[in-house]
């Protein structure tokens, strides 16, 4: 790939690339597991003081990292706005949704709309209730504007945490965490 990459060729057809490269030989892998009923559990369950093994599928869940705010595996961090306010994101593959920081979406006077019973798995194992959600909030990113429905939730280092959901309305994408970069078609 090295080499092709320094000859300027497409790494599945070995023409030369150009911005307008349609590449002929275009695939679609797909890997596809079988959930076996008999599996054994994980090695280290939650601690059933926190929360029971079968109500662990009911919550969302954010990773360690976004709860942190820090850089970590599966991680890329950058600015973006909303409202031309200035604030720092958080891509976190380990999230299952997107969350913002409470004090910035009341600081903004976003429309917060009440959510009962949206509870939040965080990675250290505690649960906690989302305060509300923002939907349809519109966040510009590298001059381009994102609309997205966010979780209002108690988190540190960053203002807002995008997840596997915002990840999921991308299709297809490749992202390279040693380059913090993200790749997808639009």
């Amino acid at each position: 790939m090295q080499i092709d990459k320094e000859k300027g060729l497409c790494f599945t057809c070995d023409e030369k690339f150009t911005p307008t490269h349609k590449c002929p030989n275009k695939y679609m892998f797909l890997l596809q597991t079988d959930d076996q009923e008999g599996a054994d559990p994980d090695p280290d369950p939650p601690d059933s003081a926190i929360v029971n093994e079968s109500e662990l599928n009911a919550y969302h869940h954010l990773s360690y990292n976004a709860l942190k705010g820090a850089n970590g595996l599966g991680t890329i961090k950058f600015q973006g706005q909303i409202q031309g306010v200035n604030l720092q994101i958080l891509l976190d593959s380990g999230s299952s949704d997107n969350f913002i920081q409470p004090r910035i979406a009341h600081f903004l006077q976003l429309p917060i709309e009440p959510t009962p019973q949206f509870q939040v798995m965080v990675g250290n194992g505690n649960v906690l209730k989302a305060e509300g959600c923002v939907r349809q909030l519109q966040v510009k990113v590298q001059n381009q504007v994102l609309e997205l429905s966010v979780v209002l939730l108690l988190i540190a280092g960053v203002d807002l945490v995008l997840g596997v959901s915002w990840l999921a309305t991308l299709g297809p994408h490749v992202a390279d965490y040693s380059s913090l970069t993200l790749k997808f078609m639009m």
